[in-house]
């Protein structure tokens, strides 16, 4: 019989051990019990540190019985993506190289959670260097979907995704800069929020080597979960400042009690980048529900926003960022693919944007520089949509959880959907605008697809209105149901 602890959000379960209900150690055995059934079948879970678990969750439950003042996550198991550093337990990023590197300290995000009263237990699965949208590893393997094995979980937070769809942890640390965050929550059916850029420090989170300090472009930490409200509460401790961070800064809360309060343009689809049949079915069941509701909702691309100039940008200076950690010779090779590229452009079918990834692998400082400046003049141009909308409803990508696909090099994927090839790189497309514009977006579910596929939307909004993002989500859920467990 299941634990009826399982299931439970974050907020509810740090009530019921503070308030004597359920305690710690008994919720950190059922999370153990749990994986010990399930994760061989998923592999989203791939070390683990029980016994120091099992200490602090003791400790925990000391506490509260001798009254003393506890955390906002006081005696909370959970379990960390596997690129952020935890004392006591491996640090891989799924690179072999740091295959036995094993971190003296916690990252900065990380500490801020157990300061607040969490207990790591357990390390999620990624991609090699976090960087692809699927998850698999030399070192722990594939991880596989909660609804469908034979399916991706997404990446590079695919194993937190999948352990939060399957119970084993009720709040995740996720990273995000290729749709890290959004895109496992959308194939696994949770929640999760790409913060503005430079809210969370990424300090303590491998890339390149163990020991950068540099805040990587585009990329930011944010939390996962299985509501809108566990995603507030750990974003309010992820942005509490702290010693080394030299700065005092509170996001705003959001005011709006009910969706009637918000201005919503819903972006349901774009020539420029289809989406899935299934997708766009429940996209328009929402619009439709948004509607009955009497919501202030309009429809189609943003004002401005150039959807192709908006996904360029983001290429290269995407593949800039990933570069950073590859060695000479593959820079080398991007190189000599860069004039290839630009010579069959319009000549042979291959993905629009192939040019900018190959030439973003070798921009100059002085190039990037001037790339960057391009980009900030696209925000300039794409922040005047929010004098008009509290909010923008999209899709976080263009199709729902796909079959493993990882034989062959990104540049060479291709997906079918709906009778038609997509190139592999095209799933960025419907990430790109919030992360090169720096915003904040929150990924949400709606429900399931025909085929019993989790469907999620994304919500984006002004930079800082991270809160306005997240309770919209929250809000969404009485119309769309929120989070559904998969069946086992």
């Amino acid at each position: 019989m299941q634990n009826k602890w399982i299931y439970q959000d974050a907020t509810a379960l740090v009530q019921a051990i503070a308030q004597g209900e359920c305690s710690s150690r008994d919720l950190l055995e059922a999370q153990i019990q749990r994986i010990e059934q399930y994760n061989p079948d998923i592999n989203s879970c791939v070390a683990f540190d029980f016994e120091q678990a099992r200490k602090s969750a003791d400790q925990a439950d000391l506490a509260v019985r001798e009254q003393h003042s506890l955390g906002a996550l006081h005696g909370l198991p959970m379990t960390i993506k596997d690129a952020f550093k935890v004392r006591g337990m491996p640090c891989t990023d799924g690179n072999p190289l740091f295959r036995d590197y094993m971190p003296s300290e916690h990252a900065a995000a990380v500490q801020k959670l157990l300061n607040a009263g969490a207990i790591a237990f357990a390390k999620t699965n990624v991609p090699l260097k976090c960087a692809d949208i699927q998850t698999y590893n030399q070192i722990y393997g594939t991880c596989n979907n909660p609804w469908n094995v034979s399916l991706t979980a997404g990446g590079s937070s695919g194993g937190a995704a999948a352990s939060l769809a399957m119970g084993f942890s009720a709040l995740e640390l996720g990273s995000d800069i290729g749709g890290s965050i959004r895109t496992p929550a959308h194939f696994c059916g949770v929640y999760g929020h790409k913060t503005t850029y430079g809210l969370v420090s990424f300090n303590g989170h491998i890339l390149n080597t163990t020991d950068e300090l540099s805040e990587p472009d585009l990329a930011v930490i944010g939390p996962m979960a299985r509501s809108a409200r566990d995603l507030k509460l750990m974003l309010d401790i992820l942005v509490q400042p702290d010693a080394q961070e030299f700065r005092d800064f509170q996001l705003k809360d959001c005011g709006k009690q009910s969706l009637e309060e918000f201005k919503v343009l819903f972006w349901l689809d774009d020539d420029a980048c289809p989406i899935d049949s299934r997708m766009k079915k429940k996209y328009e069941e929402l619009l439709l529900k948004l509607k009955q509701a009497n919501i202030q909702v309009d429809t189609g691309r943003p004002q401005g926003w150039d959807f192709d100039e908006i996904y360029a940008s983001y290429s290269s200076k995407l593949v800039s960022q990933m570069m950073i950690a590859d060695s000479k010779l593959q820079k080398m090779s991007l190189s000599w693919l860069s004039p290839w590229t630009k010579l069959l452009q319009g000549k042979v079918k291959m993905p629009a944007q192939l040019y900018a990834y190959a030439r973003g692998a070798n921009l100059s400082h002085a190039e990037w520089a001037a790339e960057h400046e391009r980009a900030l003049h696209l925000k300039q141009e794409c922040l005047k949509i929010f004098a008009d909308y509290d909010v923008i409803l999209c899709p976080p990508i263009f199709t729902l959880a796909f079959e493993h696909n990882h034989q062959e090099p990104m540049v060479m994927r291709s997906l079918n959907v709906d009778g038609q090839k997509r190139f592999y790189l095209d799933l960025f497309k419907w990430i790109a605008p919030a992360t090169v514009l720096g915003l904040p977006a929150t990924c949400a579910p709606i429900g399931l697809s025909e085929d019993n596929l989790p469907v999620n939307i994304q919500i984006i909004s002004k930079p800082y209105a991270d809160k306005v993002t997240i309770q919209f989500a929250s809000l969404l859920a009485e119309l769309s149901g929120g989070f559904q467990p998969p069946e086992v």
